[in-house]
């Protein structure tokens, strides 16, 4: 899983390890590469700039990624609270209503 954000027109990438759904927050986009599949999830807080570059930032991981990919990589937008399960499927707890209290 990364954190991922556009800093004065740069993309940052933070490598999150032994990751859990906590570690989602609202204001920011995370990608989880899937191997066959790159997920990019969007908090409902974040801006409309970094919302626009999401695409950018996963097509950016897929190309720096020490597991050479092809930028064919399918890539999933979701959105938070519309999780669908082949991504709750990659973290060990899902608590459908975690995001309802933030």
């Amino acid at each position: 899983l990364y954190l991922a954000t556009l800093i004065q027109g740069q993309i940052q990438l933070e490598e999150i390890f032994a990751f859990e759904q906590k570690d989602l927050t609202p204001d920011n986009i995370y990608l989880l590469d899937a191997g066959s599949m790159m997920y990019v999830w969007l908090g409902n807080l974040v801006d409309v700039e970094q919302k626009h570059a999401a695409w950018i930032m996963a097509l950016h991981l897929i190309s720096i990624h020490p597991i050479p990919r092809t930028l064919k990589l399918p890539i999933c937008i979701i959105k938070q609270s519309y999780e669908p399960i082949s991504f709750i499927g990659f973290f060990d707890k899902w608590d459908q209503k975690l995001f309802e209290v933030l």
